[in-house]
């Protein structure tokens, strides 16, 4: 693990820890747990298809029509738990999330930084298969979900590696092909069991100002046994941690280059915070200078 104090020494490390022939990416967390997208925390992937579809079912105009993966993106979006897992390609704004905290503790606890070297064979965009895969997911009741992962097991035992419409499955695979299929017709109905269990980096559309301005894009968990299979998986793909000291100074150092709440949360009332935090920064300030 890798120790910093300044934006200086952060930039440092990061040029000599990445290379010009891999794709990056980076999420700063606040606190030291294993990175995990939000469904498999507390207990939520019990509930995942129930959170799925009670949420389109109660704001359906904000989902109708949208593909999976974008239901995917707009419910995190909005705070629902899901297995999704926000990462960036821009280590500053990585930076600033490893820094700034939202549980406003205001204790002098470190933030941790991850990097992900990725080859180009693990990167995918929004109209990938696999990605499809992964988003219809989230439909499926837990007992469905394992039924799957018993599946692939049975699978891997007898030496079939692949799961055709050929065989005769449980109906929860039948209703995977079918969810795929409605996305993409032409979908060849056969599936690698690694790509149901193994999480892929995903660069989304640009849908949202949010996305846009944070270099936003994803990490999407397959099927797991349990949230402590799921951050193995992750941290399986993390080739460098810094931890990251001082970060009160470094948030100010951020803020003189751009990199703070208002830039990298558009919405009026993120800003708007921003903007009375400011004032009141400079208020306390010239109070402790007039003393």
């Amino acid at each position: 693990m890798i120790n910093i104090n300044t934006l200086k020494d952060f930039i440092e490390t990061v040029q000599e820890n990445t290379r010009q022939d891999f794709n990056y990416f980076f999420r700063g967390q606040c606190n030291e747990f294993p990175p995990v997208p939000s469904v498999f925390r507390d207990g939520f992937i019990e509930k995942e298809d129930y959170l799925y579809h009670e949420l389109i079912l109660q704001c359906p105009e904000h989902f109708s029509g949208l593909p999976h993966l974008d239901t995917l993106v707009l419910m995190q979006h909005y705070g629902l738990p899901t297995r999704l897992l926000d990462v960036t390609t821009n280590p500053l704004v990585a930076l600033y999330f490893a820094c700034k905290d939202y549980s406003n503790k205001h204790d002098n606890h470190p933030g941790y930084l991850y990097i992900y070297g990725v080859d180009n064979q693990k990167v995918a965009y929004s109209d990938s298969d696999r990605v499809l895969m992964l988003s219809c997911l989230p439909m499926f009741s837990l007992k469905e979900k394992n039924k799957m992962l018993n599946i692939i097991d049975e699978n891997k035992s007898n030496g079939n590696i692949k799961i055709t419409s050929k065989n005769t499955y449980p109906a929860a695979v039948e209703r995977l092909f079918h969810e795929i299929t409605k996305e993409v017709p032409a979908f060849k109905r056969e599936i690698d069991p690694f790509d149901l269990v193994s999480p892929i980096f995903v660069k989304p559309m640009r849908s949202n100002a949010r996305i846009i301005k944070q270099d936003g894009a994803f990490i999407i968990s397959g099927l797991c046994a349990d949230k402590y299979e799921a951050a193995k998986k992750i941290q399986y793909m993390c080739s460098n941690t810094i931890k990251i000291n001082e970060r009160d100074r470094i948030l100010r150092e951020l803020d003189d280059f751009g990199i703070n709440e208002a830039s990298l949360f558009p919405e009026v009332d993120k800003v708007a915070d921003y903007l009375k935090a400011k004032c009141n920064l400079i208020s306390n300030e010239r109070f402790i200078l007039s003393v």
